[in-house]
């Protein structure tokens, strides 16, 4: 009974873990299909984030929840014309750079493995990197999850933190 136990409370934490990171993605898919609409009408991506580490809602990855609209962040108006829309309160922070193609790309926060960008993007071919980092536990471990425009992949390390 102990072991069956065990593997009941094993399977149903995973399960909880999987639950938690599926907020980061979902946003993540947004911001991608925000920022291709941001770019029909604007021809370049929103720059919403200084670095990939300038985060929102709040400034650090920690325990807590946060309303997604936050008036108050200094980048709140970027965020807003993207209109992302969230079910609730957020557990995960997000920062979203963008530039030109000439432009140096930048490096993912919290990553070992850094993505292969492509070698060379055209001079007039903008791009973006969205990153979402969290620490849900509050024990300084993050969780950190990317994507960009040059595909649909989400990079993902250490998604159980």
């Amino acid at each position: 009974m102990g072991i069956l136990a065990a593997v009941a409370i094993f399977i149903v934490r995973k399960q909880i873990e999987a639950a938690r990171s599926g907020e980061a993605k979902a946003v993540i898919a947004g911001i991608r299909g925000a920022q291709h609409v941001y770019r029909q009408e604007h021809l370049a991506y929103a720059n919403c984030s200084a670095t990939l580490t300038s985060y929102y809602p709040h400034a650090t990855p920690d325990a807590k929840k946060y309303n997604f609209d936050n008036p108050g962040h200094t980048e709140s108006a970027c965020w807003t014309r993207l209109g992302i829309k969230t079910d609730g309160p957020v557990r995960y922070v997000y920062s979203v750079v963008a530039g030109a193609g000439n432009t140096a790309l930048p490096a993912i926060p919290d990553f070992t493995a850094q993505p292969t960008w492509p070698s060379s993007v055209g001079p007039r071919e903008p791009w973006f990197v969205v990153h979402a980092a969290g620490d849900l536990d509050g024990d300084g471990q993050r969780s950190s999850f990317w994507s960009s425009s040059f595909s649909n992949e989400v990079g993902v390390e250490r998604e159980e933190e």
